[in-house]
């Protein structure tokens, strides 16, 4: 088996061939090569060097311990920082960093201003630190990276050591800012809830007010009392009842011829006595009526001995009598008295529910506001100190770690790299242009290729001759014509 057999079973180009391209197209190769490294020096020389300058803020822990005032997440810090970049990277501030130090001199006339602002915004970089060391990854943020880029150093110096105090104001002021509006939040809220709190204690004094004896503290009082009078009218009853007994005894006896009239102070003696009998007949010694009954017949008594003799006769019976009439209508006044109090008592008991649910409300509403007003007042405590702490500096803020310094390395581009680019662009640019135009063409190079499409080898070869050669071309050609014609017969 042949080379050319090889080369077509292996279903690819020849390398002889794809030799044979290359060398007969090197010269545009060459070509494009050469256009390709002029371009590449050319864009070295026109693209601008570019310098960074950088700083480092570091975010310091409050210097209060956490126990006596909570120290703020580290999702706050980050959320701080991007406050803190988006004010920062406003359209004003960058229009004036850009005039301040008088960026990007030539191409204010080719871009517009909000082109400018984008460029700027580009070149400015804010990185985050985490505690492990990853730049905008996952862990509690540290410290950032602030950085400015551009084609003098300089004014790269100049705008990051701008933008770093920059941050530090508006970090202050930001902190500063947000602990006074807060403690001055919860000031408002507690005044209001203060207001609150003095209009339900009002309201809860005047259903105290308009309830009163009918309260839920005040219903066993209320109850024992109505008790203590209905007893009372019960020995006023079993009183009058004795004094008109007495006066129909008094007016019977005064019928008799031999009437002997009877003391006052007596005749109370009399009437308490039988009052006694009647009580203790139904009653045990230690009812509270028979009590009261037997210590008002000690008073009668004591008042009995003290009495001078009464006199006897009619005169003595009829002022027995009207002493007796005196007696019952000062009872029935005491009566009216105690029936009164008796059905105030009884309009509070049942007013005792209606009550006990308006102070159940009221008191209701007062507990939640005093312990809102409590919970406030915590709040609005924990705030100032943390409004002191920011305004002295002590609660968490951005220190400077690292200053920004005067740039001496550039940072782009590389030239090497893009020289090297466009060696290789250039060079695999002509490659493919070569080999394709070769490929498009359908031209046949050479006995090989004609091989290899026609699968026989050719009969003879004809040499290239010079103009000078013609003759020895005719011969050569007749030599192959006639050996076709022999293989033929």
């Amino acid at each position: 088996m042949t080379d050319y057999e090889n080369d077509e079973s292996s279903g690819g180009l020849p390398l002889r061939d794809l030799f044979n391209m290359i060398s007969r197209g090197r010269r545009t190769i060459i070509l494009i090569c050469c256009l390709a490294v002029a371009a590449a020096v050319a864009a070295v020389l026109l693209i601008e060097t570019k310098y960074r300058a950088e700083a480092v803020l570091l975010i310091e822990s409050q210097e209060i311990p956490t126990s006596l005032v909570a120290a703020p997440d580290n999702k706050y810090a980050d959320d701080r920082i991007g406050k803190i970049r988006q004010q920062i990277l406003s359209r004003s501030n960058l229009l004036m960093l850009i005039r301040t130090h008088a960026l990007y001199p030539d191409k204010r006339s080719s871009l517009s201003e909000e082109e400018l602002l984008t460029l700027m915004r580009g070149a400015i970089g804010v990185d985050l630190v985490t505690a492990n060391g990853s730049q905008q990854g996952s862990g509690s943020t540290i410290a950032f990276n602030l950085s400015f880029t551009y084609a003098d150093a300089a004014r790269a110096f100049a705008v990051t050591e701008q933008l770093t105090k920059m941050f530090i104001d508006a970090d202050k002021r930001l902190r500063t800012e947000q602990a006074a509006g807060a403690a001055s939040f919860l000031q408002a809220r507690a005044d209001e809830l203060r207001d609150r709190l003095v209009e339900v204690e009002a309201n809860r004094r005047k259903v105290q007010s308009r309830y009163g004896g009918a309260l839920p503290d005040q219903l066993g009082i209320s109850s024992q009392s109505s008790s203590a009078l209905r007893a009372e009218l019960s020995r006023i009853d079993m009183e009058m009842q004795a004094v008109l007994q007495q006066n129909a005894a008094l007016a019977a006896q005064a019928q008799e011829p031999a009437a002997v009239a009877e003391t006052p102070a007596r005749a109370e003696v009399r009437r308490a006595q039988q009052a006694l009998d009647r009580l203790a007949a139904t009653l045990s010694d230690r009812h509270p009526d028979v009590v009261a009954a037997r210590e008002t017949l000690e008073n009668a008594r004591i008042a009995a001995r003290d009495e001078p003799a009464a006199p006897t006769g009619l005169a003595a019976i009829n002022a027995a009598i009207v002493g007796g009439r005196g007696r019952l209508s000062a009872l029935d006044g005491q009566r009216e008295q105690l029936v009164a109090a008796i059905a105030r008592a009884d309009r509070l008991v049942s007013m005792s529910p209606q009550a006990a649910f308006e102070l159940n409300n009221v008191e209701r509403d007062h507990d939640n506001l005093r312990q809102q007003y409590r919970d406030i007042r915590e709040k609005q405590l924990e705030a100032q100190v943390a409004s002191n702490l920011q305004r002295e500096d002590k609660g968490e803020h951005f220190s400077v770690l690292d200053a920004p310094t005067m740039p001496i390395n550039q940072v782009g581009p590389n030239r090497l790299m893009v020289l090297a680019l466009g060696l290789i662009g250039g060079l695999g640019v002509g490659l493919v242009l070569v080999i394709g135009r070769e490929l498009l063409a359908g031209r046949i190079h050479g006995a090989d290729a004609l091989t290899r499409l026609t699968g026989e080898p050719p009969l003879a070869l004809v040499p290239v001759f010079n103009c000078e050669s013609r003759p020895q071309l005719s011969g050569a050609t007749s030599l192959v014509a006639k050996r076709e014609r022999q293989e033929t017969l």
